[in-house]
């Protein structure tokens, strides 16, 4: 028996769309694959951000410190932040908080360091709170702002070689306040464009 060109052809487009289907399985299972990785990732992002947020929300509810501004002074060799003077006051309708008391944490991609409070200068280990040269240890009211302290530079340099290390440009930092009542305040720092030629800048 001989079969035509019409049964042939037929054969063909037959085998022709059955590869087609295979090939449009396999690239929807592919993209399912991708789609599934980044809602992997999506999810773990807006996990952190909700974390973050019910952390600001705890601290917001009872009481502690908020952040007015923040400063920091500039190391020129290597370029990037060496310390970091972050103004604080007391949360509106919040007790008094007796910020001595408070655990400030340090953090960033290489270094993790919790410092204790200290009445002389800032250091690998300890933070200072100022207002106008007096030394303070405890907010009572709104109305006063104080100046806290935390020497970048040698909180790095002593977790990782013995010598100052500022936080250079593109590098990112979060310093964490805990009050002794339980108020967490998070502060990030992100020098960007910072140069050697400054004394200060925005962080």
């Amino acid at each position: 028996m001989t079969l035509g060109a019409g049964g042939v052809t037929g054969v063909d487009d037959r085998g022709q769309v059955g590869i087609g289907i295979l090939v449009m399985f396999v690239a929807m299972i592919i993209v399912s694959a991708i789609a599934a990785g980044v809602l992997v990732n999506m999810a773990g992002m807006m996990q952190d951000r909700a974390t973050d947020a019910g952390e600001d929300a705890v601290g917001q509810l009872v009481g502690g410190v908020q952040v007015q501004d923040k400063t920091c002074t500039v190391a020129s060799n290597p370029v990037g932040i060496e310390e970091a003077w972050i103004h604080v006051r007391l949360r509106p309708g919040g007790d008094a908080v007796n910020v001595s008391n408070a655990t400030v944490l340090y953090t960033d991609g290489q270094v993790h360091t919790a410092l204790s409070y200290s009445n002389a200068t800032a250091n690998a280990s300890r933070y200072t709170l100022m207002d106008d040269g007096e030394r303070v240890r405890t907010l009572t009211n709104t109305s006063r702002m104080v100046r806290l302290t935390v020497d970048v530079a040698a909180v790095r340099g002593a977790a990782l070689n013995g010598t100052d290390a500022p936080l250079e440009n593109g590098g990112e930092a979060t310093i964490t306040v805990s009050t002794p009542q339980g108020a967490v305040t998070k502060i990030r720092l992100t020098p960007r464009g910072v140069a050697g030629t400054q004394s200060f800048t925005k962080c």
